[in-house]
């Protein structure tokens, strides 16, 4: 699948020139110079990729490893949300230490995301059929998921899942390497803001692996 092949060539620059007046202008900034340290989102996306398409026996366990990392990182980045929006109502003079009690939760988290990635796996695999889990309530928001899973639609999937993969780097980014120094960027933080970061990425994603 040469479609995704990683490509450092593209001009970004021009890519996004016509959404930047809807990107918040420092997290945009932030995002310019991961591409100056070779660290940009994108990048670990498809480097994520490429290591799962060499990890699979064939497209059928590549779709089924796409899968899963899909539904983990969604998960995964929900908390980071989360944490945004929390942190946003605190001290932020204090953001350094809400941040090393957001990272002393991972592992109780990520145990957490890990049972609700598999009970969501099994709902869409088994074409949309649960006999009974705790996390039935959402199963629902997968429905969508289940009927790409049923047409084998893997070019959609490995879009999906570099989309994905971007937003949860970048999330990381911010919360480690950005907020400790710039923690007044959370005071006009809103869930519309992340969306728009969400959508920002997903759409720099496609022009990456289309060009």
């Amino acid at each position: 699948m040469e479609f995704f092949k990683r490509n450092k060539t593209v001009d970004k620059n021009k890519a996004i020139n016509q959404e930047v007046e809807e990107f918040p202008q420092e997290i945009y900034d932030f995002l310019k110079d991961l591409e100056k340290s070779d660290s940009h989102p994108i990048y670990f996306a498809l480097e994520g990729f490429n290591q799962l398409k060499n990890e699979s026996k064939n497209e059928e366990e590549l779709s089924l490893f796409l899968l899963e990392d899909i539904i983990f990182s969604s998960l995964y980045t929900s908390f980071r949300e989360s944490f945004f929006i929390e942190a946003q109502r605190s001290d932020l003079n204090l953001i350094e230490n809400y941040i090393e009690l957001f990272e002393k939760g991972s592992p109780e988290r990520e145990a957490h995301i890990a049972l609700e990635t598999e009970s969501h796996l099994q709902y869409i695999i088994n074409d949309g059929q649960c006999e009974g889990c705790n996390f039935c309530s959402s199963h629902s928001d997968l429905n969508p998921l289940v009927d790409k899973w049923n047409e084998g639609d893997i070019e959609y999937f490995a879009e999906l899942y570099l989309g994905m993969q971007a937003i949860q780097s970048f999330f990381d980014q911010i919360l480690y390497d950005y907020l400790p120094y710039n923690p007044n960027i959370l005071t006009d933080f809103s869930m519309e803001t992340i969306d728009r970061i969400r959508v920002f990425l997903i759409d720099l994603t496609k022009k990456e692996i289309s060009s």
